[in-house]
């Protein structure tokens, strides 16, 4: 499936139970069975249809959260970002599960590039849960968009010691965007370590190219060519318009040319 990772509608289930444990009525009956079904779209990644349930549901049952979250989350998915935080809105209208609606307004300013608006909303999710990993990975990604490189390492280990299995592969990308504060501060030998720990635990092909790519960028600037040059062809394999491999490649092939000359 494409898009939304399986890991999150499993997310979606465990935050509704707390809701749909509740004596519900037969209207808000039918609006869990909506969801239900929408859920099963969405993993379908039939995603239109997804949303049209869960506007029914949500019309027959208001205060069932979930079901604006995923919206949410599909849109974000469709690329549809305003749309996605008027649904956080909504939610957020309902003063209920805060941090994680919070964390996914967060990320859709921050992928509307309004980092500092983004950093905002993630302040405010972790002031509400200091126990949940997500709103701290968004305070990282905010910080790190900003140039605030010590920052956003300090929000991503917060994240990763707070994660119930920090080697579970849903943190991969944890790991991952850890790489480039790291990288930007050169602290290459820790950027290559976390590179490490993320093509570990992956279970997410789509990510492999990013992984070697970012590790042929910390081995060039780590002297390791050879190396460098494996793993930008690696990425290449899997993804030919990798534009960072293609940069690392060309680096180490001439920083490999350059050592031959003596």
């Amino acid at each position: 499936m494409s898009g939304i990772k399986n890991i999150l509608i499993l997310i979606i289930f465990f935050i509704s139970l707390k809701t749909l444990a509740q004596t519900l009525t037969d209207e808000q009956k039918d609006g869990k069975a909506l969801f239900k079904e929408g859920v099963s779209l969405a993993f379908k990644g039939e995603y239109d249809e997804s949303l049209v349930l869960f506007d029914k549901a949500i019309a027959k049952f208001p205060k069932l959260v979930s079901a604006y979250y995923l919206k949410s989350k599909v849109l974000t998915t469709l690329k549809k970002y305003e749309e996605a935080i008027k649904v956080c809105d909504e939610a957020l209208a309902l003063k209920a599960e805060q941090p994680i609606i919070l964390s996914q307004k967060s990320l859709c300013l921050f992928l509307l590039q309004k980092y500092k608006d983004s950093l905002k909303v993630a302040e405010l999710a972790v002031q509400f849960d200091e126990k949940n990993p997500k709103p701290y990975k968004m305070r990282a990604n905010a910080h790190g968009a900003l140039g605030h490189y010590k920052l956003a390492i300090e929000d991503y280990d917060k994240a990763l010691s707070l994660a119930k299995d920090p080697n579970n592969s849903f943190y991969d990308e944890t790991y991952l965007n850890r790489f480039c504060p790291l990288y930007s501060l050169k602290r290459y030998e820790e950027a290559l370590a976390t590179c490490d720990k993320a093509l570990e635990i992956t279970d997410n092909a789509k990510n492999l190219p990013q992984i070697y790519s970012k590790r042929a960028a910390a081995l060039n600037k780590l002297g390791k060519y050879e190396e460098a040059l494996e793993y930008s062809d690696k990425a290449l394999e899997v993804n030919s318009k990798d534009l960072l491999a293609i940069k690392e490649k060309k680096i180490a092939r001439s920083k490999l040319k350059k050592s031959t000359w003596f």
